[in-house]
């Protein structure tokens, strides 16, 4: 009986280590057709389903880039996704309409982003991206944490100063904007707001320079390609002397390079690093508690 018991054992065991194994040969196959697409699947997704990544799913600016690292990346043309044999196919923008009218016509589902501002466009393409790739437990658990360190970071307190958004090509971001949201929800007031810029737009110059900002939020500043043009309001030497001069909180591309997937994320690491900088509410109040 003991012996019987121990065979049965070994066999649960077994079992239990080769279930998701298993499992995994019954998940749907997986082709992602551009950076942002990548990064859905590469939080959803288990890797013996994922066929083929974007060219750009192991650059710097790719969020989960690590995770891409052995994974096949493929171009986003009908030739390279069908002799891939995905079931799925998921994009933000990748993918022409004609190629994309193919992949359907050969039987391949086609999933497109939702375009939106805010975690919660997020958490709604998690979960359809997450149902039809069969992971929808993962993504539950992945909006849970995201939940969580979200009402983590926004539930500090206000730091009482006013951040305005600089990238690389004299680009601000105004209200409507999903990065204006990431920097009011780390405890800044945004310039945005304050000055009533609305949408991307170019750097206002001389309204930056009458009313500067307490704080710069600068991102895209860490990639090759991300220069400034010779005529960017960027190069303009007030603007690098702000730089220089304001308190700046420098946000790798990676963080600001899709819509909504990284909020939380992006909400923690601009907070941690301004009160690294001793920009903290103390400080901000001239060190009063």
């Amino acid at each position: 009986m003991d012996l019987i018991k121990k065979v049965f054992g070994a066999l649960w065991a077994l079992s239990c280590v080769s279930g998701p194994a298993w499992a995994d040969e019954a998940l749907p196959r997986v082709v992602s057709l551009d950076y942002c697409a990548d990064q859905y699947v590469l939080a959803l997704a288990a890797p013996s389903q994922v066929l083929g990544l974007s060219v750009e799913a192991g650059d710097v600016h790719s969020f989960y880039r690590e995770r891409a690292t052995g994974l096949h990346k493929t171009r986003a043309d009908a030739e390279s996704v069908l002799a891939l044999r995905p079931d799925l196919v998921i994009r933000n923008w990748g993918g022409d309409p004609r190629m994309l009218s193919l992949l359907e016509r050969a039987g391949i589902k086609v999933m497109t982003a939702t375009y939106g501002r805010g975690p919660q466009v997020m958490f709604d393409n998690l979960r359809r991206f997450a149902d039809a790739m069969g992971r929808s437990r993962e993504a539950e658990q992945l909006i849970n944490e995201t939940q969580r360190d979200l009402a983590a970071a926004t539930g500090a307190p206000r730091l009482g100063l006013t951040a305005a958004y600089v990238a690389p090509g004299g680009i601000t971001a105004g209200s409507g904007t999903f990065v204006d949201e990431i920097i009011d929800a780390a405890g800044f007031d945004t310039s945005a707001s304050r000055l009533g810029l609305e949408g991307w737009r170019p750097l206002p110059l001389e309204v930056f320079v009458k009313d500067p900002p307490d704080v710069i939020i600068a991102s895209f500043f860490d990639l090759k390609q991300a220069k400034a043009s010779n005529w960017s309001v960027a190069r303009h030497a007030r603007i690098r002397q702000m730089l220089t001069d304001t308190p700046t909180v420098y946000v790798p591309g990676r963080y600001f390079s899709c819509n909504g997937l990284f909020f939380a994320d992006t909400v923690a690491l601009i907070r941690a690093e301004a009160e690294r900088a001793g920009l903290g509410p103390a400080s901000s109040q001239g060190g009063q508690p």
